[in-house]
Order: structure tokens, then C-alpha cells, then sequence
């Protein structure tokens, strides 16, 4: 038990010690219950030992520190009547005990004088009691209802849902119906066929006895194409059947290009180069390097050769061409012509060796391209004289300073087919020197060319 009594004694009379007993007690009891009314605080044990001084025997009420007092050792300790005082205080864990004595002064004293003061903390208890029952049910209800709605929410949420499916599994049911009603059709289509073959069917395709036939090998695939592309016609074979034709104005006959409406014996497509490249290089406010010698956008030219052999020489003039890609495309028209210009043996036969051509006066050099010049095809001749034309106009623009030896340089290759196809690097020497020449030759055409194609 947590209480225990004072047995000392005292200096008084037992009169005054029997009255100071019963005394004690009746004070007790009242103390016993406000400490109950207030939960046993320390302020009330405080209050109540200062009031309570010179009793023989007293109450004293101890304090657990944290746990809770053990039920089972007060089940087999106390009595009935202990029990029933048993108080809890939840917000303190505190456990308030009462000592027999006091049980039995405070049950007769309730019993004779039937005092209000314990009516009203009973009373108090009661409805306090009530309030928190009230407060808790309210309070589970409230959780009861948010569970409910969060319920329905979610069988909402479910629902459509399921709906959702339900709908992709119709529409993927349908279109697999169609799948495979078409796959129906393409079969019936396939029997069609291979009855109107005579019974021959295409290679790693059902039969209609419904078995597939076994397709070839890499290997054999591999082989049936190799003998294919030996076995097929030559270029020449398929041009005498009208299978093959040449291109309109590329990798042709200058004679069969299409030639310009004013200068009739000029292809079209080398009157408006040389024009366009003119106009943008005159109107340039700032200085043009690498004319003839930049290369412009391969993609380009090759949609403008494109263009123009569909007749769409337009195209030239459109605002996104730039003047390397107009240079580029004159350039390759000219090496993709099937005769250069000037073949290089033809020009061998007016110039002579190498070294002899060094050796040779500057009136010596303009008598032999004169005589070279007049040696050519009217169209070669005419072609040459627009060209050398536009290149000395070039190189008497004020503000693009270009000399017609840089010049020269770039454009040699294109008249004269200086590399031809299948060339030997033993020869590579040789035709470094006669470049070199037909450079020099084509050098003064361009300074001389009103002298030589006059």
C-alpha cells in the first residue's frame, strides 16, 4: 500500500488526543476528497498538510514517477472497498490510494451527514464523463462518414475505369475482326492468282494445299544475282532498244544539248551560268574569293542537274542558288560532256612538246591557239568564245581582284579533260607536265581572248 499511519506520540491528554483523533479524521476525509476533486495535485498536498498540522494519525498520499501502479498486486492486496477508490488519472498517470481508516470515516460520515460538496463532484464527474463519450462518438462518427466518401470515390473512380476497358476491348476486338477478314480476302486473292499461274506460286507463299515453299538460300540468292549483272545487255545494247538515253543536257553531246535562243550554236545552260555568275559578281559589295575554285553545295548542284535536264532552267535564278554553285554547275557540265572542248591530242598538235612551248615567243604562242581555235567544230568554237569571254570580263571587275592565271588554274581541268578515266600512275608525271601547259594556254586566252577568237 502506498499510505501508512503516524503512530507517535504526543504531549497532550488522551482526552485531547481522542478528540484531535476523531478531529484528524473528519479533516482527512474532507481533504481525501478535494485531493480527489483536484486529481492530487502537488499545490492541493501542499494546502492540505499546512491545514491538517497536529493530527495523531494522517493520510500521506505518495506519487508514482512514470508507470502505472500494478493492478494484479492490488487485486490481491486490498479489498473491495480499496478498489472502489481507486482512482486514474489518464493526462498524469497518477494513482490516488486511500487507507482503510480513512474509507470508513468518509463512508460514515456520508452515511449520517450525507454531504452535498461530495454529491457535486460525482455529479461533475458524470457529465465531464458524458461530454468526452459524446466528443469521441461524434468525432468516430465523422472518420465513419470521410470512409464512406472516400469509398464511393474510389468505386466511382473504379467504375469508370472498368468502363474505359471495356471499350478498348470492343474496339480491339473489332479491329482484329477486320484483320482477319482481310487476311481472308488476301488468301482468297492468292488462290485467285495461283490458279490463273497454273499452279506455280510466288517464293515463301502458302500453296493452296496450304503448304509454304521453302525460299532459297543467301548464298543461291547471292549467285542468281551475280549471274544477272554479267548476263545483263551493255549500256550500248540498251540505247539500240530505246531502253537507255542520255541525259537532255549532262553526260551528252554538246551537239545534242539544248542551245540558247540568241546565240544559237551555245547550249542554254552555258549562256545563263555565264550571265548569272557575271550579275552576282558585279553586284558583290564585298570581294568574292575562290571563284571557280570553291566548291558550292554538292546537294544543290546535283538538284539543279536535276532541274535541268527535266527543262527547268529556271531554277538557276532561284534566290537560294549562290554564285559557287552556279560555278560548280558550269564546271560540271563541262566535264560531263562526253567530247571535251579541247581534246588534249588536238592540242598537242598546234602547241607541240612541253619544253618547246616554253621556248616560244608570246606572238609565236597567240598564232598557234588562233589556228587551234579555228581547227574546232563551229559549236566547240562558238562554246569557247562565250566562255573565254565571260572569264575576261571577270577579270577586269573592279572591285574582285582575280588574275586570269588563278584563274586558268581552275578551270583547265574542265576544258581540256586533262585526267582521263583509267590512268596509271605512271602517267600521272607526264600529265602534271602537259598540265601545266594547257594552263599557260588557256591562261592566254583569257588575257588574249579578242585576238584569238576574232
Amino acid at each position: 500500500m502506498n499510505c501508512f499511519r503516524d503512530r507517535s506520540t504526543t504531549s497532550s491528554s488522551s482526552s485531547q488526543a481522542q478528540h484531535a483523533y476523531v478531529r484528524g479524521h473528519s479533516v482527512t476525509s474532507s481533504t481525501l476528497f478535494r485531493l480527489e476533486g483536484s486529481g492530487g495535485s502537488n499545490c492541493t498536498l501542499d494546502k492540505a498538510g499546512k491545514q491538517d498540522t497536529g493530527r495523531p494519525e494522517a493520510v500521506v498520499l505518495l506519487r508514482e514517477l512514470k508507470t502505472r501502479p500494478n493492478k494484479l498486486a492490488l487485486l490481491k492486496s486490498s479489498s473491495s472497498k480499496d478498489l472502489t477508490r481507486l482512482f486514474l488519472d489518464d493526462s498524469t498517470n497518477t494513482a490516488v490510494l486511500v487507507s482503510n481508516t480513512s474509507i470508513d470515516v468518509c463512508s460514515s460520515n456520508s452515511s449520517s451527514g450525507g454531504s452535498p460538496a461530495v454529491g457535486r463532484s460525482k455529479s461533475g464527474r458524470d457529465r465531464r464523463n458524458g461530454l468526452e463519450c459524446c466528443s469521441s462518438c461524434s468525432k468516430r462518427w465523422h472518420d465513419l462518414k470521410q470512409r464512406m466518401h472516400t469509398l464511393e470515390q474510389d468505386l466511382l473512380v473504379q467504375t469508370t475505369y472498368s468502363q474505359e476497358l471495356e471499350q478498348k476491348v470492343g474496339e480491339m476486338s473489332r479491329q482484329l475482326t477486320e484483320l482477319l477478314q482481310e487476311r481472308d480476302r488476301e488468301r482468297d486473292k492468292d488462290k485467285a492468282r495461283f490458279a490463273a499461274a497454273g499452279g506455280v506460286a510466288a517464293p515463301g507463299k502458302r500453296t493452296a494445299h496450304g503448304s509454304p515453299n521453302v525460299r532459297p538460300s543467301r548464298l543461291v540468292a547471292w549467285m542468281n544475282l551475280s549471274n544477272w549483272f554479267k548476263s545483263r545487255p551493255s549500256v550500248e545494247t540498251l540505247r539500240e532498244q530505246r531502253i537507255f538515253f542520255d541525259e537532255p543536257c549532262f553526260d551528252t553531246e554538246l551537239e545534242m544539248v539544248l542551245k540558247h535562243d540568241q546565240h544559237r550554236t551555245v547550249p542554254r545552260i552555258v549562256v545563263d551560268c555565264c550571265d548569272l555568275i557575271e550579275q552576282k559578281y558585279r553586284r558583290s559589295t564585298q570581294p568574292i574569293e575562290g571563284i571557280y575554285r570553291q566548291c558550292g553545295d554538292y546537294n544543290k548542284i546535283q538538284t539543279l542537274r536535276f532541274s535541268i535536264d527535266a527543262n527547268d532552267y529556271d531554277s538557276l535564278r532561284q534566290p537560294d542558288v549562290d554564285i559557287h554553285t552556279l560555278t560548280g554547275v558550269l564546271k560540271l557540265f563541262l566535264r560531263e560532256i562526253k567530247s571535251p572542248l579541247v581534246s588534249v591530242n588536238e592540242a598537242k598538235t598546234f602547241i607541240g612538246q612541253p619544253n618547246q612551248w616554253l621556248l616560244t615567243d608570246l606572238s609565236a604562242k597567240l598564232d598557234s591557239l588562233k589556228r587551234l581555235i579555228r581547227s574546232l567544230p563551229e559549236s566547240n568554237r562558238d562554246t569557247m568564245d562565250y566562255i573565254f569571254g565571260h572569264f575576261n570580263r571577270i577579270t577586269k571587275v573592279p572591285l574582285q581582284q582575280i588574275s586570269a592565271e588563278t584563274l586558268s588554274i581552275s578551270v583547265t581541268p574542265s576544258i581540256f579533260h586533262t585526267v582521263p578515266q583509267g590512268v596509271h600512275m605512271q602517267d600521272i608525271q607526264q600529265l602534271l607536265r602537259e598540265g601545266e601547259t594547257l594552263a599557260d594556254c588557256v591562261k592566254l586566252m583569257i588575257e588574249y581572248q579578242g585576238r584569238i577568237f576574232e
